[in-house]
């Protein structure tokens, strides 16, 4: 009997190892996710005049990007042609190099989506783009992704109780 104990407590410690490697794995794969998703949404939900303020969205780890980005969407033309659901393929590019600079990431530490136009906080909270983000392309977009997290996680729920049953 002693060794079949020995045994379920060595797997239960090997279970509690498996917890500790893994789980901040898991939830730092899960919070590079959500900014990623978040980061596409604000950028597609973005005004374009010039293309300006849609290129100069920036993400990064641990510290604030103040740097205005000097990129340039070309999202008029293609906004017309897809209907904006899509990035471009320079708004592409911008999105892999946010993946790979999401490399850094750690647990606990601040991902930061920032937009160091002068004008940003005009078209975000004063609604001077009455067509495309009439309330703000941050706000909506995070409003959203909490109603979708809150719709899987009830599905989540409701599947585990089901199963349960």
């Amino acid at each position: 009997m002693a060794k079949v104990t020995r045994t379920i407590q060595g797997f239960r410690a090997d279970l509690l190892e498996h917890k500790k490697k893994f789980m901040p794995q898991t939830f730092v794969t899960f919070q590079k996710w959500i900014a990623l998703e978040l980061y596409k949404r604000i950028m597609q939900k973005t005004p374009v005049d010039e293309g300006i303020l849609r290129g100069s969205w920036t993400i990064s780890v641990g510290a604030q990007d103040r740097t205005p980005a000097n990129a340039k969407s070309d999202a008029k033309e293609f906004d017309s042609a897809y209907g904006g659901a899509a990035l471009t393929s320079a708004e592409r590019a911008n999105f892999k190099a946010a993946i790979a600079g999401m490399n850094q990431l750690g647990i606990g530490q601040v991902v930061w989506i920032n937009n160091a136009m002068p004008y940003v906080e005009v078209i975000e909270f004063d609604g001077h783009s009455s067509v495309k983000a009439p309330a703000g392309m941050v706000q909506i977009s995070i409003a959203e992704l909490k109603v979708w997290l809150s719709t899987k996680y009830s599905e989540y729920i409701k599947l585990s109780e089901a199963e349960a049953l």
